[in-house]
């Protein structure tokens, strides 16, 4: 922060800077709403793509809307400094269709991630996600764990 203790403009552009790169992962129940302050121009890293587009966050939404209910969303940890919001969430979804071309189990599971978000003018114009996808395929039943395996 470059702010004293006593700078509330500081303050306040960390905690609006916080708030508007936590909405999409506290509103995720639709994709309007979760992209709610996501800019048109968003550069989208996740994925091993590489630079997607806006489409291509607001496709991977849909299709995971497609596969799970969302049943809760919580930011655990989050801190920000400057343009940058890093943010520690978990999610818990019932699986009600194809994900990764594999049938629905309706198991309810919980799934934890980090996202890096860049903040400017009220949107967030650049995000990286990190999600537990081995917890989640384990957590389907799809991946064994090493308990399962025989192996500590």
């Amino acid at each position: 922060m470059n702010g004293t203790a006593g700078d509330n403009t500081g303050e306040e552009a960390i905690r609006s800077a916080k708030a508007i790169a936590g909405h999409h992962y506290l509103h995720p129940h639709t994709t309007e709403g979760s992209m709610r302050f996501v800019s048109p121009d968003v550069i989208y890293q996740s994925g091993p793509e590489g630079q997607r587009t806006y489409s291509h966050w607001e496709e991977n939404h849909h299709r995971l809307l497609g596969a799970f209910e969302i049943t809760g969303a919580e930011i655990l940890h989050q801190v920000a400094e400057g343009d940058l919001v890093i943010t520690h969430w978990r999610g818990e979804a019932r699986h009600i269709g194809k994900f990764q071309d594999l049938d629905a189990t309706g198991k309810t599971v919980t799934m934890r991630g980090y996202g890096m978000d860049r903040v400017s003018g009220g949107q967030v114009v650049e995000h990286w996600g990190l999600q537990d996808a081995w917890g989640l395929m384990r957590q389907l039943g799809f991946v064994a764990s090493a308990a399962k395996q025989g192996k500590t």
